[in-house]
């Protein structure tokens, strides 16, 4: 649990998003009627938008994109049981992603053309999160998406309620990103707590030569974090990463969980088995108890 931060082993194997062995791509249940709309702000973003109230959760979703997986399910789920908060799940890949639509998440065929194939998706998944990091339209979209939930337009379609703060809850990709929201954007002074599910920020501080410890430090309020087996120990209950969050003056109210399960479990998880969907609803609900409790608008 000592483990440093950006050792040279993890230097050399944790370099992308998802590590090997994580949840692929999972399309949307298309039996599944969301309880939100998409919306249109700024210069052209789009986000999913559930729910009203004072407090609005900024959810960020994995390298998969928003409109794939569980994400829509969620943000709904989250917008059921607290009442007070506006969750907004702003598309950070407008121009789209290299597996919607892909005949990839699913092997068939023979193995040959499986290995060609999977070969050539490797290279566009390379591509497409190299084109992911935080400098840029990213930033551009976070920062009109919080300029948008304080506009007065907002307020009068949020039922009349001003937004006061923000929680972000980032996904894989999405946590990198919401780590770096915390030390850099416009309105980081409106973000009150940050919670992280199977955290990437460690391989893409890697792969965008950025540094995971300057990141880490960068924040200011209280985390919530759950790990995998996949993540590196460092980002366990106990590790380096907690080490170091634990000196900031908020540091007795970080937490810090690990589950057993794949990265990717949350959004991309298979809902009927049984360990996965327990994890599931234990970091659901610990999410809940942890901004009732740390998330005062």
């Amino acid at each position: 649990m000592n483990e440093p931060i950006l050792d040279s082993a993890s230097r050399a194997t944790q370099k992308d998003c998802c590590p090997s062995g994580a949840h692929g791509y999972k399309p949307e249940d298309p039996k599944y009627i969301p309880k939100g709309v998409m919306v249109t702000y700024g210069q052209g973003r789009t986000a999913y938008q559930v729910g009203k109230g004072n407090k609005a959760m900024i959810f960020l979703h994995d390298i998969f994109g928003l409109q794939t997986g569980l994400n829509k399910q969620i943000c709904d789920q989250f917008a059921e049981e607290l009442e007070d908060y506006v969750i907004i799940a702003p598309d950070f890949f407008p121009t789209g992603n290299p597996w919607a639509n892909s005949s990839l998440s699913s092997r068939g065929g023979m193995a040959p053309l499986w290995f060609i194939l999977s070969a050539l998706f490797t290279c566009r998944l390379f591509s497409h999160v190299n084109r992911r990091m935080w400098s840029g339209e990213v930033e551009g979209i976070f920062n009109d998406t919080t300029t948008h939930l304080l506009s007065t337009a907002f307020t009068q379609g949020n039922a009349g309620i001003e937004v006061k703060s923000f929680a972000l809850f980032g996904v894989c990709w999405g946590t990198y990103a919401a780590f770096k929201a915390c030390k850099e954007a416009t309105h980081r002074d409106k973000i009150v707590v940050n919670i992280s599910i199977h955290p990437s920020v460690h391989s893409l501080a890697d792969r965008y030569q950025d540094n995971e410890e300057a990141i880490i430090n960068g924040v200011h309020c209280p985390q919530l974090v759950g790990s995998t087996k996949d993540e590196p120990p460092r980002w366990y209950p106990g590790g380096s990463v907690e080490g170091l969050l634990k000196a900031k003056e908020f540091g007795s109210k970080n937490e810090f969980y690990y589950y057993d399960v794949k990265h990717g479990f949350y959004t991309r998880g298979d809902t009927g088995d049984k360990s996965t969907y327990t994890a599931m609803q234990d970091f659901h609900d610990k999410t809940v108890s942890f901004l009732r409790r740390h998330h005062v608008a």
